[in-house]
Parts: structure tokens; sequence; C-alpha cells
């Protein structure tokens, strides 16, 4: 039994490393993360970003050691992770329903939600909102130090380096997403 929890675990290791690696190739290819000119790299003839690949595989590895040291660091950074993937479904969300309001077109897509989208997405943005206050909070009504949720600390310094990195450098390289690229053969 313990065998194919075993397998399922590096299964999604792999999956995960394969998707991470992908996201911040991508966001290396359009300048907008430091060492992007090194991490952009894609390896003739093996057609994937290896420096990628190995910089998440790093992360992950480096990121799975915490939990030996300390049980609140790594509940601090899977809430952090929430916290994260839920920042940007609010700012997305929120995009759509600003350009929706004031007629600013919306760029194409397959398919669209029509007259309804616009409250789709104020019900989406009511029902991610209270998800993210919430998942500040700490873990147990007596807060101590190791009851405590750090993931608001952690979110504000990585919103803090964000921005002062966009605002030294960033702004000035980043263009946004690329929507073509042309392979080097």
């Amino acid at each position: 039994m313990v065998a194919v929890v075993i397998i399922l675990l590096v299964s999604c290791c792999f999956s995960e490393v394969a998707t991470a690696s992908r996201q911040l190739w991508s966001f290396a290819r359009d300048r907008g993360f430091p060492g992007s000119e090194w991490l952009e790299h894609v390896q003739p003839g093996w057609n994937i970003p290896l420096r990628a690949v190995i910089v998440s595989f790093f992360v992950v590895a480096l990121l799975s050691l915490i939990n030996i040291g300390s049980t609140t660091a790594l509940r601090s950074i899977s809430s952090l992770g929430a916290v994260a993937i839920l920042s940007s479904y609010l700012v997305t969300i929120s995009t759509l329903i600003w350009r929706r309001l004031y007629g600013a077109p919306l760029p194409p897509r397959r398919w669209s939600l029509g007259k309804y989208g616009l409250a789709i997405n104020i019900v989406a943005v009511c029902f991610v909102l209270p998800m993210f206050v919430f998942a500040f909070f700490p873990l147990a009504k007596a807060v101590t130090r190791e009851t405590l949720n750090y993931a608001c600390v952690m979110f504000v310094g990585v919103l803090a380096i964000a921005i002062v990195y966009y605002l030294v450098k960033g702004r000035y390289v980043y263009d946004g997403p690329v929507a073509l690229i042309k392979r080097d053969e």
C-alpha cells in the first residue's frame, strides 16, 4: 500500500516540476523575472527549458526540507500557496469586471459568458474574497508562535520584493506576454 502512495507522490512531483518550470520559463521569456536571460534558454534538440526545470526541481527539493526543521513554516508556506492563487484569481476577475464596467475591449477568447459575464464575475469575486481573507487566519484559537499563520508576512514580503523589482528594472524590460514564439532550429 505504501508503494502505491509513493508512486503517486513521485508522479505528482514530476507533474508539479514540469508545470512550475514551464511557468518559470514563460515568465522569463517575457523578461518578467530576474535572471531571465539565463532561465529562458531552451536546449537545442531537447526542446525543453532545462535550466528552468533544474531551478524548479531544486526549489521544490529545498521547500520539502522545511518540514524537517519546522512544521509551522511548512504550514505557512502552504497557506501562502493558497493566498497566492486566490490573489491571482482576484486580480484576474477584478480586471475583467473593470473592463466590462468601463467598456474596454476584452481580449480575443474561445468562448464568452455573454450578457451574464459581469454578474458571474461579481459573484466569483464575492466568493473568492472571503476565502482570501480567511487564508491569513491562524490555525488555532489560542495563537502561539507555533500556531500563528505567517502567510500574511510572507505575502506582503514577496509582494514588496516584486514591486521593488518592477519599479527598479521590470518596467523597463517587461513588455507583456509573448503571443507567438519563433523556434530556433
